[in-house]
């Protein structure tokens, strides 16, 4: 039943093109959705790990799935050209330095709120900058980790 099943879809490489884009958009969509529903509830009221264990479960699974796959496929490398690539690490860095500092924002005002009953001083901005500067250099480990791993595999397969 299962191999009748597969042989007759369509082995277009339009459609399978559109399935895999169609695909994407769901798990962009379901975790926008996760996160906007951890980061709500965040914010309402205490938080606490073993509430969201689900949900963080289900995204770190589907994000390390997607990372690696994507990185293991050699689907994105550096661009060859010189001007496409400082364009390319140029939007790296501007993302990470944008991450780092809306996570360092967000966890300074939350324990701000859970903590500081609202006063907003030298240990929150201690905090906040802490966390930016982390989040960024966690941000371009990951980057240059995942870059190396896809350059590598799309280097091997152009030989191969």
């Amino acid at each position: 039943m299962k191999n009748k099943f597969f042989k007759t879809i369509n082995k277009d490489e339009r459609i399978n093109r559109l399935i895999y884009k169609y695909g994407f958009e769901a798990f962009a969509i379901m975790s926008l959705i996760l996160s906007g529903y951890m980061i709500y509830h965040t914010l309402i009221g205490d938080f606490s790990v073993s509430d969201h264990r689900f949900e963080f479960i289900l995204l770190a699974v589907g994000g390390t799935y997607f990372i690696l796959r994507s990185a293991l496929g050699g689907l994105i490398s550096l661009p060859n050209h010189k001007d496409e690539r400082r364009d390319f690490i140029k939007y790296i860095i501007m993302g990470n330095i944008l991450f780092g500092l809306l996570f360092g924002t967000y966890i300074s005002i939350r324990n701000t709120i859970l903590y500081l009953n609202g006063d907003f001083g030298y240990l929150s901005l201690s905090i906040l900058l802490i966390t930016a500067v982390s989040a960024m250099f966690l941000g371009f480990f990951i980057i240059g980790i995942f870059l190396l791993i896809s350059n590598y595999k799309a280097k091997k397969e152009l030989t191969d």
